[in-house]
């Protein structure tokens, strides 16, 4: 009988000699994936490199420019419209606005200017922005256009008075149309 251990017999035996090269082969590339992130941290985040593209999301990029609906939706949203839908067709922007409350006419005047506002600076290419104006139960009230770089240009300025002397104005009928 041998004095010898038997973890060091199986550790000579050619099986066990792989299981120990496995085991440090697999400690190694842990070691090493670690120090890649590690350094990856350390530089700040950033593009990943080519060679860790597989960490890379794929077809979401948090930090890509937003769609002109969502960049007017966000401005919207961030004015207090919980309800809102915007779209461009033909080179005409339009902004279907629900009010929370309508209180004031000072209250209607900055809701038609946002949301003009709004879809010009979304729509860079539309010619003409249109923001319809409804009360929180669906009550049309106002429809208000203009030309899309004037409304650009005036929002630029901070020329309130200029956007209303180019504004149309027009009261919409239950029914959907425009009086």
């Amino acid at each position: 009988m041998s004095d010898e251990r038997p973890d060091a017999e199986a550790a000579r035996s050619p099986r066990g000699r792989r299981l120990a090269w496995l085991a440090a082969a697999l400690v190694l590339a842990a070691l090493l994936a670690g120090a890649a992130l590690l350094a990856l941290y350390a530089r700040g985040g950033g593009p990943v490199p080519d060679a860790l593209g597989f960490l890379r999301p794929k077809g979401f990029d948090p930090l890509s420019a937003s769609s002109p609906p969502e960049t007017a939706l966000r401005t919207l949203r961030l004015a207090g419209f919980d309800h809102a839908v915007v779209g461009e067709s033909g080179g005409t922007a339009v902004a279907r606005v629900a009010m929370p409350a309508v209180s004031s006419p000072a209250k209607v005047e900055l809701s038609w200017q946002t949301a003009l506002v709004a879809g010009a600076r979304a729509y860079p290419h539309a010619r003409t922005v249109v923001a319809q104006l409804f009360a929180a139960d669906g009550t049309p009230l106002l429809e208000v256009s203009a030309e899309a770089a004037v409304v650009r240009s005036a929002a630029e300025r901070d020329d309130a008075a200029g956007l209303r002397h180019v504004a149309s104005f027009r009261y919409l009928a239950s029914a959907g149309g425009s009086q």
